[in-house]
């Protein structure tokens, strides 16, 4: 079957290209697509994550080594960390209660504005985690309650 590649005035149709020659040529291009596709909200961040797992580009967020934050061997524990502890007993939930560890990672974080003259828009960015406080606390929780729950 194929598709239709133009370049300039000329267009051929019946065109295939294998996905590995994109990758192999192109994977900044496709990595820097997908990525618009994100911040403008056309895609969700967990249909981007599929779609680049798919693709085999890689991870598409920042995220450290665990072997290099091993929370038992951490001298002194924040409160945070702390508390995870107390409300998990897991050593990860620990991890990410850890303002070295969030420092570290990215997530995407949506975001809405508004440009005059047109109507409100929404996407997704990535940005540095925040160091822990109450509402990331808060947050966790909710997640690790999920998880427990399933």
């Amino acid at each position: 079957m194929g598709g239709v590649l133009k370049a300039s005035e000329r267009e051929w149709t019946g065109v295939r290209v294998r996905k590995a020659d994109v990758l192999r040529l192109w994977s900044d291009v496709v990595r820097d697509d997908l990525f618009s596709r994100v911040y403008s909200g056309r895609l969700s961040p967990a249909d981007a994550k599929a779609w680049a797992r798919d693709m085999r580009l890689g991870p598409l967020a920042a995220k450290p080594d665990p072997a290099d934050f091993d929370p038992r061997r951490e001298p002194y524990w924040s409160l945070s960390m702390t508390l995870a502890w107390i409300m998990t007993g897991d050593l990860n939930a620990v991890r990410e209660a850890w303002d070295d560890w969030r420092q570290r990672g990215e997530e995407f974080r949506q975001k809405h504005w508004r440009t005059p003259g047109h109507p409100p828009e929404s996407g997704w960015f990535l940005s540095r985690n925040p160091p822990a406080n109450l509402t990331t606390m808060w947050g966790l929780e909710a997640e690790w309650g999920r998880e427990r729950d399933c």
